[in-house]
């Protein structure tokens, strides 16, 4: 098989397909509860973050066109610490499948089918993400790009059919626990944004090396993104800001207020499979990043040796995992977040610092490969 190749417009797709369903994951609960009315404050907070993220990942774009972070990791930081931060990320993008089926069904067994057994929708979820992942990356982009628009004009349909439930007056007065829960629930939405780490793997399949039309077309996604989780976030706007600390899926809750007539309500299975496809893609992608990431890491030949064995183990993960949205939901944001946090932006930022002080780009990598 050929390298794969993919579009910038592709790249954007990708992004936000990821980022829009990790914002609206029950992980949005967890930030109501600590921003708020105050959350439209994270957001735009956290769209500055992403916006430095933006810069990062290019200028190491720019510098290593033809690698991914595993490969140029063991450059810059020699090859036992670079290996072990390989490791780390193998870890990470493993974890996010997981963590992303463990979601669904939480999502299915409080909302819609509680007598389901959990191993069923685990498998359910997996199989379609295991011939997925075998395809390669220009099957994923090509799916993905099918449902993005879709998915958003979803997203504006339904904030258009809620406009006689909004109250204004709900997202007033501003501020009104202060600066430290507006900064915790914009922590936890900083961390979400952390999932632009994926493009660190895809970047080395670009067909345009353009760092200019990178950025801009990053930026364009962003813009996306921001309206998209904007509109889902005016939840607060119909129940207030105690009512959706209480719900578990804040969206679903506001889905089912759409009523016309007498004959058009109860959407939920229509965002629910917007929402199934965008955790599928999700999963996938970070599946793909993990058998990829995996093949570089450890000089495999193809990266389809690792699809199976690491499929078989992750829906094992899953249904042997948390029973209880609770525990899940902590381990969430008091563990996934700051590790989130770390190798999102501390250890690209890292990186980029010392291939900036020591001069390492693709062209010495690929030279030292050539005099070993």
């Amino acid at each position: 098989m050929g390298r794969p190749e993919i579009t910038l417009q592709q790249l954007a797709t990708i992004i936000i397909i990821c980022i829009l369903t990790a914002g609206n994951a029950s992980i949005i609960s967890a930030i109501f509860d600590f921003a708020g009315r105050d959350i439209y404050f994270s957001l735009l907070l956290s769209m500055v973050y992403m916006l430095l993220l933006v810069s990062i990942y290019t200028k190491l774009a720019q510098r290593f066109p033809r690698h991914s972070i595993i490969q140029y990791a063991p450059a810059l930081l020699g090859k036992f610490l670079g290996k072990i931060i390989g490791i780390l990320y193998i870890l990470f993008f493993i974890a996010i499948p997981i963590l992303v089926s463990m979601e669904v069904n939480f999502l299915m067994l409080t909302s819609f089918s509680p007598q389901i057994p959990v191993i069923v929708i685990a498998l359910l979820h997996f199989i379609p993400k295991v011939y997925l992942v075998w395809l390669g990356l220009e099957s994923m982009v090509r799916i993905t790009q099918i449902i993005t628009l879709p998915a958003l004009l979803l997203m504006v349909l339904f904030v258009l059919l809620n406009i006689p439930n909004y109250q204004l007056q709900l997202l007033q007065p501003f501020l009104n626990h202060g600066l430290v829960p507006l900064l915790l629930g914009t922590v936890l939405m900083m961390a979400r944004m952390g999932y632009l780490s994926l493009s660190l793997m895809v970047y080395p399949y670009l067909k345009s090396t353009s760092s200019r039309r990178l950025f801009k077309t990053q930026i364009m996604a962003m813009a996306a993104i921001t309206l998209a989780l904007a509109a889902s976030y005016s939840v607060i706007m119909i129940y207030g800001e105690r009512q959706t600390q209480n719900f578990l899926f804040p969206t679903f809750a506001m889905i089912r207020m759409i009523e016309i007539g007498d004959f058009l309500e109860r959407l939920d299975p229509l965002l629910l499979g917007v929402w199934w496809f965008g955790y599928w893609i999700l999963g996938a992608i970070f599946y793909y990043a993990g058998c990829l990431a995996i093949q570089q890491w450890a000089g495999l030949k193809h990266y389809r040796q690792t699809v199976l064995p690491l499929g078989v183990i992750m829906v094992m993960v899953v249904a042997l995992g948390f029973r209880s949205n609770f525990d899940f939901r902590a381990l969430s944001v008091y563990v996934i977040t700051p590790l989130l946090l770390v190798l999102t932006f501390l250890v690209p930022l890292l990186l980029l610092m010392i291939a900036a002080a020591r001069g390492i780009d693709s062209q010495q990598i690929d030279q030292r490969k050539k005099n070993k």
